[in-house]
Formats: structure tokens, C-alpha cells, sequence
């Protein structure tokens, strides 16, 4: 679609669709959406827009639910005549919507880790510029194994396909260091109990636990751990950042691990990029929050807007299929968050900007609170 002039000479707003959970209990995926889109939308508009065109966010709530996600996407495209869609970030939503999407021929951008989401034949129309499950555990793995010198390495994982898809990328990245796990234990989704799983791997002489698992059920391993008496470290999903954990966590918040990118991580005794500092300033400045629990995830939809905009601009034209060859050919785009590749067959566009994080050393100054201290 191109961009079309209205009466008076002025062009048509580009209207971009916003699908995430906005509201029940995964309702941060959806503001952390929100914070970085808007930011970037009035950067962009105050540049001048998108081929002169103003941006305008149109939202829609998924509310954790496949059938919901469905059918705003379909909302989103028949009705609101969206040219792109960001989001969902929630993975069994976007399982569900990215196909649906890519029936319309409408770009896609949903920033979020789950295997195969962005796969350039299936979906030729998802391009995902955030970092795959398979980096995260390839990281993991790395620095369990070189960095801690832990072989003995336990597994508990939520009974899911995202848990399940965890569980497999990292045991695939452990395999060609000479690793395979000592314990691999289900949990169900919601889970209040992991002494069971807990006890198979102290049993089994786990050095250190590997947990595919929400802050909620994360924060009941770490005190289930202690409770055991296993004094190993826990590396965690990146929702153990959030200062929810740290309140559900307590005194067990020793010794446990995660993952960001290297743009809100600090070195012992140093501090975030300035160009980080200065983005977490306007989100706490535009919202009134004194700062964003996901500063990652806000980070990369901010830069999805962009990857987008320089996509359209390299294309000249909002048309799906120009669009699609235009993002296929954006390389070395350095974002907010990492470093942009992306090509005919690699729509996974993520350099991998990821180091292992002191879940238990965050910022001293409240307002980057999300940001931690590097173990590495």
C-alpha cells in the first residue's frame, strides 16, 4: 500500500497494530510494549514520520488468549487496516496469531524468544529483531560450563512448549561441551511445590539449576532450594529481574543468575551505556513510573518501530512484499538493544547481545532498577 494523500495535501496516518496483554496477570508484557512503541512513534513523528507519514498506534488486547489474539489480529487488519503488527509477546498467543497474520501478507514483528516464530518460509512476513531462546541457553551453557566450571547441571522446567523448547535449546547447546544434564524435572504451569524436583537433583549431585520458569515459580524454587539445603546457583528466566521476584524471593535471591543484553547490564563498579540511561529516562519522564520493569523488552519494541521505519524508507513504499525485501536486506543496524542482520532466509534478526546477570545486583539508583551487574 502506498502512502495516499488526503484533501488538503496531507498524507494519511500509517496506522501500526499493537497486539500484546494488556491487562490480567502478564499485563507488564503489554506496557512494556506500550512504553517503547510510543516512545519511538513520537520520535519518529517529530522527525517527520515515515515517508511523511505520522505514525499512529492502534491497540488491542490479547489478554493471554489464543483465540482472543486471533481474533484482534484478523480486527486489527480487516477493520483498523493496519500495514504492520507488532507483537504479541506472549509465546502460545503468538504461536497462534503470526499465521494468521501472514495469511493478510501484513509485516509482523513479535519480540519475543520462542524456537521458529520468525521462520523465513512458514512466515514470510515475521521478521523478530529480539534474541532467540536458543541464544539465551546457548549463553547459559557457556558460562555455566567455562566461566563456573559447573558440569553436573539440573534442569527444571515448566511443562509447556515454551519450558519444554528451553529445556531442548539448552541441552542441545550443553551437548557439544561435553554436558548432559544430571536431572530433568516437570513442572506444571502454576506450580506451589518443588521439593520433589529439588530433591531428584540434589540426589543426582546438581552443582548448579537451571530453571525454565515465570518469577512466580521461580521464586518458590530459589526458597525450596534453601529449605534443602543446596547452596548452587539458580540461573533463572529474565523475569528474574523484576523487583515482583525480588519481593516473592526474599533472603533466597542469593545466588541467583539471569540473562539481559549487554545494553542494561553494568560491569562491577561501572554503569549503563549512556544512550541507555538517557532512553530509560524518557520512559520514566513520559509515564511518571520511576522505571520499567522489562527495560529489554520496552528496548526492543522500541527498536522494532525503527527496524521498520528503516525497512519502509529502504523500500520506499508501506507495500507488504517491498517491505518484506527491504528488511531482508537491512544489515549492521545498530538499535537500542543490539545490532540488526537480517536476509532472505534469516529473518531472525538479533546478534545475540546477551550476558549472564547477578539477579541479586541491581542498580543502586531506583530509576534503572532493571539494569544489573554482569557475572561475567
Amino acid at each position: 500500500m502506498l502512502a495516499v494523500a488526503c484533501s488538503g495535501g496531507e498524507k494519511k496516518d500509517l496506522v501500526v497494530g499493537v497486539i500484546g496483554s494488556m491487562t490480567g496477570g502478564a499485563s507488564f508484557l503489554g506496557e512494556s510494549e506500550k512504553y517503547g512503541l510510543e516512545i519511538a512513534a513520537e520520535e519518529i513523528n517529530a522527525a517527520g514520520g515515515i515517508l511523511g507519514r505520522k505514525i499512529t498506534l492502534v491497540y488491542r488486547d490479547d489478554e493471554s488468549n489464543v483465540d482472543k489474539g486471533v481474533t484482534v489480529a484478523r480486527d486489527l487488519v480487516e477493520r483498523e487496516k493496519v500495514e504492520v503488527i507488532m507483537g504479541p509477546a506472549i509465546s502460545h498467543v503468538a504461536y497462534a496469531v503470526v499465521p494468521v497474520v501472514n495469511e493478510y501478507k501484513v509485516i509482523n514483528i513479535p519480540q519475543l524468544g520462542i524456537t521458529g516464530i520468525a521462520d523465513a518460509t512458514k512466515s514470510p512476513y515475521t521478521f523478530r529483531g529480539a534474541w532467540t531462546d536458543r541464544m539465551s541457553m546457548a549463553k547459559v551453557a557457556n558460562w555455566l560450563v567455562n566461566t563456573k566450571k559447573v558440569k553436573k547441571i539440573g534442569v527444571v522446567y515448566e511443562n509447556s512448549a515454551w519450558g519444554t523448547g528451553l529445556r531442548d535449546d539448552l541441552k542441545a547447546e550443553l551437548s557439544p561441551l561435553g554436558v548432559t544434564p544430571v536431572a530433568e524435572q516437570a513442572s506444571q504451569p502454576g506450580a506451589t511445590d518443588f521439593t520433589p524436583q529439588l530433591t531428584a537433583m540434589k540426589n543426582a549431585g546438581a552443582e548448579a539449576v537451571v530453571a525454565a520458569a515465570l518469577f512466580t515459580e521461580l521464586a518458590k524454587i530459589v526458597k525450596d532450594r534453601d529449605k534443602l539445603g543446596m547452596n548452587i546457583p539458580v540461573v533463572g528466566h529474565m523475569t528474574s529481574t523484576f523487583p515482583a521476584f525480588r519481593q516473592l524471593a526474599g533472603e533466597s535471591i542469593k545466588e541467583v543468575y539471569s540473562y539481559l543484553p549487554k545494553a542494561v547490564a553494568f560491569a562491577p563498579g561501572g554503569d549503563i551505556p549512556a544512550k541507555s540511561k538517557a532512553f530509560l529516562d524518557k520512559v520514566a519522564t513520559k509515564f511518571g513510573n520511576t522505571r520499567t520493569d522489562q527495560p529489554q523488552l520496552t528496548g526492543q519494541y522500541y527498536d522494532a518501530l525503527y527496524l521498520y521505519s528503516e525497512a519502509v524508507k529502504k523500500a520506499g513504499s508501506t507495500d507488504s512484499a517491498k517491505v518484506k525485501v527491504a528488511f531482508e536486506g537491512i544489515s549492521g543496524y545498530q538499535g537500542l538493544m543490539d545490532t540488526y542482520k537480517f536476509g532472505p532466509t534469516q529473518h531472525d534478526g538479533s546478534s545475540n547481545p546477551l550476558v549472564v546477570l547477578k539477579a541479586f545486583k541491581w542498580h543502586t539508583d531506583p530509576k534503572y532498577g532493571g539494569t544489573f551487574e554482569t557475572a561475567e
